[in-house]
C-alpha cells in the first residue's frame, strides 16, 4: 500500500469516528488560534509567545517526575497556579489591542465595500506628501481604520471638514498654531487636527517625535500613520508598529496601498466560508472513498 492510499484510507478512518460536534470543536479551537496568531503576528508579543512555549516546554521536560528532579518538580506545581496570572501580565497590551480590534469590527470587516472614497484619500495623502517633502516641512497624518481614535481626536482641535491636500498643507506650516500636533482623517473628512499620539517605547530608524507618535499609535491600534521628516523631507508609511520609507509618489501609494489591505485583513465570513470548504472536501472524499 502506497503512502497515499494509507493516508486516503486514515482519511476515512477518521471521518467514520469524527462527529459534527467534534469537527465543530476542531473548527472553534482552529478559528481560536488563528485569531491569537493574526493579533500578535509581527509584534513583540510573537517572540515573548516563542520564549514562552520554550520556557514551558523546558520546564515540563526538567519537572517531569521520571528524571526523579524533586525540587523542580515542587517549583513547578506550586508555580503553574499563578501561571494565569503571569501571562495576563505579560501579554496585558497585546490583550487589549486584541479586544479593541475585535469591539471595532477588524475581523467582521467588510472588504467589498466602495474603494472609491479610499482611492481619492490616497491621492489626497500622497499628493500632500509630496507638496510637504519639496518644502521640507514636517507633518503626521493618521488615517483611522475600524479601530476609533476618539480619545485621541480629543486631545487636539475639532475641524470636520473635507478632506484636501491645500487644507492639510495649511495645518502643517509653521505659522499654523496645530502645525506640531497630528491631524486624523476618516471617511474622506478631517476630523480634528493638533492631536497628540502615544510614543513608542522602541525606538525608530528616524528617531524623531513624530515617527516614534506614528509607530507608538499603530502598535494598538489598525491606523495607517503618514509621517514626513522635517529634517530630511523623506515620506514614510507607518502601520502595525512597522514604518517603511517611501522612494518616490509610486512607492508611497503602494505602501499606503498595502498598510490598508493589511488593516482590513481576511474577513471572518470569509475565513469560516474556507473552513467550511475544507470540511465539505474532507467529507465529500471520505463519502466516495467509503
Amino acid at each position: 500500500m502506497t503512502l497515499v492510499e494509507r493516508l486516503v484510507t486514515l482519511a476515512g478512518q477518521l471521518a467514520a469516528h469524527l462527529s459534527l460536534s467534534d469537527a465543530l470543536d476542531i473548527l472553534l479551537v482552529t478559528g481560536a488560534i488563528y485569531v491569537v496568531l493574526r493579533l500578535i503576528a509581527g509584534r513583540r508579543a510573537s517572540q515573548m509567545a516563542f520564549g514562552t512555549m520554550v520556557l514551558g516546554g523546558l520546564l515540563l521536560i526538567t519537572g517531569s517526575s521520571q528524571l526523579g528532579l524533586g525540587t523542580v518538580q515542587w517549583i513547578v506545581r506550586n508555580t503553574l497556579p499563578y501561571l494565569g496570572i503571569a501571562l495576563i501580565v505579560l501579554y496585558a497590551e497585546e490583550i487589549r489591542t486584541g479586544l479593541a480590534q475585535l469591539g471595532g469590527g477588524v475581523l467582521l470587516h467588510n472588504r467589498r465595500r466602495d474603494q472609491e472614497p479610499e482611492r481619492e484619500t490616497i491621492t489626497v495623502l500622497v499628493r500632500t506628501a509630496m507638496e510637504l517633502s519639496r518644502q521640507r516641512i514636517g507633518a503626521i497624518v493618521v488615517w483611522r481604520g475600524a479601530i476609533g481614535l476618539k480619545s485621541y481626536s480629543d486631545t487636539g482641535v475639532a475641524v470636520d471638514a473635507r478632506l484636501t491636500s491645500r487644507l492639510l498643507i495649511s495645518l502643517f506650516q509653521h505659522r499654523s498654531p496645530l502645525h506640531d500636533g497630528a491631524v486624523i482623517v476618516s471617511q474622506g473628512r478631517i476630523v480634528a487636527a493638533g492631536c497628540l499620539l502615544p510614543l513608542s517605547q522602541e525606538e525608530t530608524a528616524d528617531g524623531g517625535m513624530r515617527h516614534r507618535a506614528a509607530v507608538g499609535l499603530t502598535e494598538g491600534t489598525d491606523a495607517t500613520v503618514l509621517v514626513v521628516s522635517e529634517e530630511t523631507g523623506h515620506a514614510s508609511v507607518v502601520s502595525g508598529g512597522r514604518m517603511v520609507p517611501a522612494a518616490d509618489a509610486a512607492d508611497l501609494e503602494a505602501q499606503i496601498l498595502e498598510a490598508r489591505a493589511a488593516a482590513r485583513g481576511l474577513s471572518l465570513a470569509d475565513a469560516a466560508g474556507s473552513a467550511s470548504s475544507l470540511l465539505r472536501g474532507f467529507f465529500g472524499r471520505s463519502t466516495r472513498q467509503a
